[in-house]
Order: C-alpha cells, then structure tokens, then sequence
C-alpha cells in the first residue's frame, strides 16, 4: 500500500514538474479569469485592506498558539517594521555598460531591498539575511495567487497589461502579507530554538527559514500555480477556480487543525486546540457571527429544508444575536460592512448579497462559474436597465468594480442610497459612509436592509404560491365534486388567512 501511494506522488510531482517547465494557459482561459480579476478585485482599495486582515485573523492566532501570543505580537510589529523600512531601492546583480556587476534599481518594499553585506547595516536586520536567500530561491518573496493568476511572468499582450495594472495593488499588498508571516514565523522559531538551548547557526537559521516558508504557504495559501489543483491551472477548470484557490487552501488549514485537536499526542493536541479556537475567535470577532468558519455551509443546508415564508438562516440569527454581534467589530465600529467580506464563512462559494428569483439549477451555474458568469450576469442587467432608459444605473452595474464602487458613492452623495424607482432603502448617507463605498465598503445599514427586502420578497413570493395552490386545490376538488377534500382546502385557508392576513 505504501509502495503504491508512492507511485501516485511521484507521478503527480512529476506531472507538475512538466508544467511548471511549459505552463501553457490557453488564451481563452487567461482573457477570462484576466477580465475576471479585473472586473471584480481588480483596483479595488476594499479587497487590498481585506487581504490584511489574513493576518490577525488566519497567521496570529496559529502562531501564537504554538509561541505564545505576546511573542507572537511582538514578532509581528518587527516584521512590520523591517517591511515599512526596506525602502524603495534594491542592489541587483547585472552587468550595465560600464561592466559594473551590481546596479540599483528602483523597487516596491521587501526583505530583499536590504544589504546583508553592508558593514553598516544594523544587526537586526543581518538576522534576515539567510531568511532572505531561502525565501528568494524558492521564490517566496515577489509572488501571489494574484501575480500567478494572472500570468505576470509575461506581460506581453494588452489585456495583461490592464491586468498587471489593475492587480498591482492587490499583489503588493499580499506580498506584504506574506513576508511579514515569513519574517514573523521565522524570529518565533528562532527564539523556540535559542530557549531550548540549541546552537543558532546558518544551519539553524535555514531550518527556521523552510519552516517559516510552510506556516507562510499554509496560512495563505500557496503563491506558486505548481501548488494549484492540476485542473484549476489551465482550461475551463482555471476559470471556475478563479479566487477558489485560497478558499481552498483555508478550508484544508482549518480541516488539519480539527483534525489535530482530536488526534496526536497531548501537546499537540493542545497547541492545535488553541490554534483553532483562536482562529475561529478572530474570525468571529471581526466578521462576527456570519463571518465564523463553517457558518454559510450550515445557514445553506438548514435553508434546503426550511420553509420559504419563514425566515432563513441568516435573518433568524441577526434578529436572534442582534447587529453587533452578527456583524462583528468592523460593522460596528465604522458602519460600513466589513464583516460579509472579512470573515472565514463561504470560503469557496460566496453567498450573495440579494437572492435572485431563478432555479436552484442556475443558482449552480452561478456559483461555480464564479466572478466570470457574475460578470456576464452584471453585464446582462446592466443592458436591460439602459433599454429600459436607466442608463446611469446600467452603465454602473457594468462597470468593474473599482469604478462601480466610486459611482455609487458619488450617487449616495447626491441622491441618497435609493431603489431604481427612487424610493429611499436607507436614510442620509453620511461622509464617512461614502467614502466607505467608494472604498469598495457599503454602508452596513445599507446591505442589511437589502437583506431584510430580499427576505420579505421572498416571504412575500412564497405566501402568493401557497395562496395560489390552495385556489387550484379548491378548484379540482370542486370540480371534481369532492366535498370533503372542498372542506380540508377550506380548513387550510383559514390556517393561510391566520398566518397572512394581509394577503388573505
């Protein structure tokens, strides 16, 4: 059994080594997930402070469960500040005109800005030095899921060009992310080893780098495409999995760590306790109740069997829990909904905001095909609200979303937050909520009334198909001639009268 499990890892490496030396994409699979990107996250400030949070919430609460959380926060602020202090410069090895080897170029911050080799260079930062090399050689320190998304190894075609503009943001940003858990997990396993009496040498230092690498992978996903399911990295399947690839990865890292509160020696079982209830309480502290793991697939397995003039899942527990504890921290303290956007909830399949009235079949469709199909789907309604003269609204529900965001502000600004007929959602939308919304946050207040007028339409929807089964009933029967299935129909509409008077 171990033989053959061997055979099916040597082929699957094998197979990923053969397209990491030829990763051909078809272009039809890079245009789209390309206009995916940038309709959606692409520019987009939201999606960039979104990014941050993986860190308090996913890299902190794993590393302090194994080192202790006061170390743990003050690794974190260090590496903070060698990220901020890196400059903007880096020494290069190439040979210019002059035949001189090095040459300094300009460059975003990175561990790889600083100098090693200069004399004047603080010994604090020389601490980095083989951290740097490690992380450089197996390309940790200038790569994202976004960089390898959208194929910025080779920008040679115009629609890679917006692409590689439009994800610039969103790439640095998780670039940060990642060597701030690099250099953070790196000094922890440092000070694990000086406390356990080790010899701290380039040997060690290394040791701590390669680990320091894993926790960076695990608890961010992996930024390579070679890591990627071999399905998701060309084709239609690259499409589909478009942004599921860190869903993914998160949904494995909270697997493993149940997995190992329940299994393993004591101590594991212990530190991975910690690591899991810290993570979940994070989650749960800034993306509130809706924002905890596992919560969407809950809310839409308990949805499949409730009945559609009841509340759903997600209304009872707002109404239930109140707005500040099914918010979370951000809603409350800045008003603007942070909390659908933040949270560890509908890792691979997002839930959306207003629930359309289309079958479950296309409810599928929608899901899987992903921003790509949403995009389609925008661009659909965008054209039927211009044929219908709204053009101003039709050409914002087209528009990517960076300048969605700064449309609907200016909107807010001007006209209040209002339906297509002009009737108000919510009242005065103040500053501080419209530069959330041209931020790419929409006023809490906002999409929890959009949530409530969903909730209503459907009750609303569903009480009109009862009402409608109960005349046909009634007619059958009466037709029919069958009196006592006459009277069981006029016993249920007066259960239905009861229960909707105002639609009786």
């Amino acid at each position: 059994k171990s033989n053959d499990t061997a055979v099916l890892l040597a082929n699957e490496i094998d197979q990923r080594a053969n397209w990491a030396k030829n990763p051909n994409v078809n272009t039809y699979a890079q245009a789209l997930t390309t206009g995916g990107f940038v309709m959606t996250l692409g520019a987009n400030i939201s999606s960039v402070v979104v990014n941050f949070s993986q860190l308090p919430m996913v890299v902190m609460p794993y590393l302090g469960g194994k080192y202790g959380y006061s170390e743990t926060m003050k690794a974190t602020g260090r590496a903070i500040r060698m990220f901020k202090n890196s400059g903007l410069k880096r020494t290069t090895e190439t040979i210019g005109p002059d035949g001189k080897i090095t040459e300094t170029t300009s460059a975003t911050p990175s561990l790889d800005n600083y100098n090693f080799d200069d004399p004047n260079t603080p010994a604090e930062v020389k601490e980095y030095k083989v951290l740097a090399e490690v992380a450089a050689r197996m390309g940790q320190l200038n790569r994202s899921i976004t960089y390898d998304m959208l194929d910025m190894d080779k920008i040679d075609a115009p629609l890679r060009k917006v692409g590689a503009v439009s994800g610039w943001l969103f790439h640095h940003g998780e670039r940060m992310n990642r060597q701030v858990a690099l250099m953070t997990a790196y000094d922890l396993e440092l000070g694990a080893m000086r406390k356990a009496g080790k010899t701290i040498n380039d040997a060690a230092r290394t040791q701590a780098a390669e680990k320091a690498i894993y926790v960076t992978e695990l608890t961010n996903g992996g930024a390579i495409a070679t890591g990627a399911p071999r399905y998701a990295q060309d084709g239609i399947g690259k499409v589909m999995f478009l942004f599921k690839r860190f869903g993914i990865s998160m949904t494995y890292h909270l697997a493993k760590l149940a997995k190992e509160s329940i299994t393993g020696s004591k101590a594991d079982k212990r530190v991975a306790w910690k690591q899991l209830s810290g993570t979940v309480g994070m989650a749960g502290l800034i993306g509130g109740a809706q924002g905890i793991p596992m919560m969407g697939v809950l809310g839409a397995v308990l949805d499949l069997f409730g009945d559609e003039d009841e509340d759903n899942f997600d209304t009872t527990m707002r109404k239930t829990l109140g707005e500040g504890f099914y918010g979370g921290l951000g809603n409350y303290l800045f008003g603007v909904d942070v909390a659908s956007r933040m949270g560890l909830s509908d890792l691979i399949f997002r839930d959306r905001l207003v629930q359309k009235d289309q079958s479950l079949f296309y409810d599928a469709i929608e899901a899987v095909g992903g921003p790509v199909v949403g995009t389609a789907l925008n661009m659909e309604r965008g054209l039927k609200m211009i044929n219908d003269g709204n053009v101003e609204r039709g050409v914002e529900a087209m528009s990517p979303a960076a300048i969605r965001n700064v449309m609907k502000g200016i909107r807010f600004a001007t006209e209040g937050a209002n339906t297509m007929r002009g009737d108000p959602i919510v009242g005065d939308v103040h500053a501080g909520h419209v530069l959330g919304q041209i931020m790419g946050f929409a006023p809490a207040e906002y999409t929890k009334q959009l949530q409530e007028n969903a909730s209503l339409k459907r009750k609303d929807r569903a009480a009109g198909t009862e009402k409608s089964k109960l005349y046909k009933r009634y007619y059958i029967a009466a037709r029919e001639g069958d009196t006592s299935e006459m009277k069981a129909v006029l016993k249920d509409m007066q259960k239905y009268n009861k229960k909707f008077p105002q639609t009786a």
